[in-house]
């Protein structure tokens, strides 16, 4: 009997989030405050799930250092 209470559950929160979520849309489209508020909550939860890529200055920096290191390790400049 476990079993059918937990899918119940399951189903009947899928369906609510399925109301909230056009509700949201409806509201963004009457009103600028809701639309501030649904951009907020879609950054919370986008931003707790999609990784943080690194800054291009970083990348840009790395290849440099790279590209200085291509001789030998003693330090000597690069042969051409």
């Amino acid at each position: 009997m476990r079993p059918v209470f937990r899918a119940t559950a399951i189903v009947l929160s899928a369906i609510l989030m399925l109301v909230l979520a056009v509700g949201s849309i409806r509201g963004v489209k009457r009103h600028p405050m809701g639309a501030q508020f649904l951009a907020s909550a879609m950054l919370l939860v986008f931003g707790m799930v999609a990784p943080i890529p690194s800054p291009p200055q970083q990348g840009i920096e790395e290849a440099r250092e790279d590209k200085d290191t291509k001789g030998s390790e003693s330090g000597d400049p690069p042969a051409a």
